[in-house]
């Protein structure tokens, strides 16, 4: 049992948060009257105008912009990667096969297909035709791989 500093109950250790700055590891003041200050500090007109200023300075603006960026690209990959996506499962499936069979020596990366065009450039990837033979593929470079991805060269 713990007495909160406001309210001044005395309450189980449950309902505070934890402080690493205090010695008993826990908050002075319990969650409810945490909860009740955040709510008044947040509902006042001038903490309110005072941060729409702040978002609008030009270094500040352009961080809220990238984060927003991140974001739509995190909710873009949780779509993608969803089980209503069919797309997604072959290919991440064939992926790990072939990253698997690399690791244990049963395939091994050779050069770009393309090599003897002497334009290759980059990592060499695995290029799957058919995702259902997932150990079936071809070694492009990255330069190539994304050609033959954009149906420039077979």
């Amino acid at each position: 049992m713990k007495q909160c500093t406001k309210c001044k109950e005395f309450l189980s250790e449950s309902m505070f948060n934890k402080s690493n700055r205090k010695k008993s590891g826990l908050r002075s003041e319990c969650r409810d009257c945490q909860h009740k200050d955040h709510k008044t500090y947040y509902s006042n007109p001038l903490v309110i105008k005072r941060k729409s200023e702040y978002r609008q300075i030009p270094s500040v603006k352009t961080a809220y912009r990238i984060s927003d960026k991140k974001r739509n690209a995190t909710e873009h990959r949780r779509k993608y990667k969803s089980s209503a996506n069919t797309d997604y499962w072959p290919k991440k499936k064939a992926h790990d096969a072939v990253h698997i069979a690399i690791k244990n020596g049963s395939m091994v990366r050779s050069d770009c297909e393309y090599i003897h065009h002497g334009d290759c450039s980059g990592n060499i990837q695995a290029h799957h035709e058919d995702y259902d033979k997932p150990l079936d593929v071809r070694w492009l470079c990255v330069r190539h791989h994304k050609l033959v991805h954009m149906h420039k060269i077979k």
